[in-house]
């Protein structure tokens, strides 16, 4: 088992369940997941059981040809796990309205940034920062 701490929603205890990419995957009892992403070379930790998405990853440490060759009996690494870039500056939508009511924004100004920084689906509940879709002064003027 696999053992994850903080890392948020992500938190719990991790059973092997099944092999993807020719590694073992993990899933905690609420569903996360643990999986490598042989595109990208790395190991993902997901909300839900998707091996599209990640919340956070990390470099595999493989270096050896020998242990990719021999079926990719690696581990998920212990260190060097970094968020999605989503999840730096998030934030409950309640708290981001209030603080800028507290500023003054005008409501139709604040009901469309919140519409356009708002999560889906499971995260509606929070707002985002979207590097390179949009920023908070460009949707305040």
């Amino acid at each position: 088992s696999i053992q994850v701490t903080g890392a948020g929603r992500c938190n719990g205890t991790y059973q092997w369940f099944d092999r993807f990419n020719k590694r073992s995957c993990y899933k905690s009892p609420s569903g996360c997941i643990i999986y490598y992403n042989q595109q990208e070379s790395c190991w993902r930790i997901n909300s839900r059981q998707e091996f599209t998405g990640f919340v956070f990853q990390a470099k595999s440490k493989e270096t050896s040809r020998y242990v990719s060759n021999m079926g990719g009996h690696s581990e998920p690494p212990r260190t060097g796990w970094k968020p999605t870039l989503g999840l730096k500056g998030c934030v409950p939508v309640e708290i981001f309205q209030k603080a800028l009511v507290q500023q003054g924004v005008p409501t139709e100004d604040l009901e469309h940034m919140i519409k356009v920084l708002r999560g889906s689906d499971e995260e509606k509940d929070s707002i985002f920062r979207k590097l390179g879709e949009t920023t908070f002064k460009a949707e305040w003027h």
